[in-house]
């Protein structure tokens, strides 16, 4: 079972000048790191579909893959980039999300490289094209989960939250946006929720990709529904508790859950004990928990 916590509307909000001073000399070169990886994504996907077309042949797709053969240096200089703009601003140690997600990377690059070497070398027969598109649809699906853990990690040392609604909060985590994997299984999320017309303060852009991870590392069989439940009482934390083997009324709702990689656990706890820092700090209770997931 998952449960996360953040506070209630009408605790301490702390005084602006307890936020960190002003991040902006290091927007610029972060803001070209994550353009390089949103680029290589792109590159990765696009060749993805091409492979998957049968009106493509070998010959326009020999035109496109020696375009990815230069990707790895410039991703991996990015991704050290990012994370460390996540060290120099967070407020506690982030060593093992930063060494978890570097190192995760540099495999994932490690493996693309050579699938691409590869097709570049000779033509590719049916088989080798199966093998080859598999490969890239593989490497696209872990650096798109590289590229939200990073989101959320620099999300998780921002210093400013908002007033949120627990109802809108639930809408908003499950709505179907754009589908970033056309072949990943859908989960159905049953969510229920309940409150006292009370708000919360919390960053959207932690709660919300907290709540997606929660919702893939559900213990139990995939083909099973998450039941998630919400709690908002004023002045009290509000809890968020997703598992398959608690079932409860509410909507239903069918969402592509993030792909877990072996740094999402460690990244989404370094995520919610920043975030938890930040609200200890300003005098509130811990916002968010993210509990080691049940073996089985």
């Amino acid at each position: 079972m998952y449960q996360m916590a953040t506070r209630a509307r009408g605790e301490a909000a702390g005084n602006t000048e307890e936020r960190r001073a002003d991040s902006s000399p290091r927007l610029a070169p972060l803001v070209e790191a994550r353009g390089v990886l949103r680029d290589v994504l792109a590159a990765v996907r696009n060749l993805e579909d091409l492979l998957r077309s049968p009106r493509v042949g070998s010959r326009a797709l020999a035109q496109v893959i020696p375009e990815l053969q230069g990707f790895r240096t410039p991703l991996l200089v990015s991704v050290d980039q990012i994370l460390w703009s996540v060290q120099q601003a967070a407020e506690l140690p982030v060593d093992a999300a930063v060494t978890g997600v570097a190192a995760y990377v540099e495999e994932v690059c490690g493996r693309l490289r050579d699938s691409v070497d590869r097709a570049a070398k000779a033509p590719l027969d049916a088989k080798s094209r199966l093998a080859f598109e598999s490969a890239i649809g593989q490497a696209g699906g872990e650096l798109n989960s590289v590229r939200q853990l990073l989101d959320l990690l620099l999300q998780a040392t921002e210093r400013s939250d908002t007033e949120l609604d627990i109802e809108e909060v639930i809408d908003v985590a499950f709505s179907s946006p754009p589908r970033t994997n056309p072949r990943a299984a859908l989960v159905k999320v049953i969510a229920a929720y309940s409150h006292d017309g009370s708000d919360f303060r919390a960053r959207p852009g932690v709660i919300l990709p907290l709540i997606s991870i929660g919702v893939a590392m559900a213990p139990g069989e995939p083909k099973d529904p998450v039941f998630l439940s919400a709690v908002c009482r004023r002045g009290e934390p509000v809890v968020f508790t997703m598992c398959r083997d608690c079932p409860v009324g509410g909507d239903e709702y069918m969402v592509e859950a993030p792909l877990v990689v072996p740094p999402t656990l460690v990244s989404a706890q370094t995520a919610a004990r920043l975030f938890a820092e930040h609200s200890a700090a300003r005098g509130t209770s811990p916002p968010m928990r993210v509990p080691q997931p049940q073996s089985g």
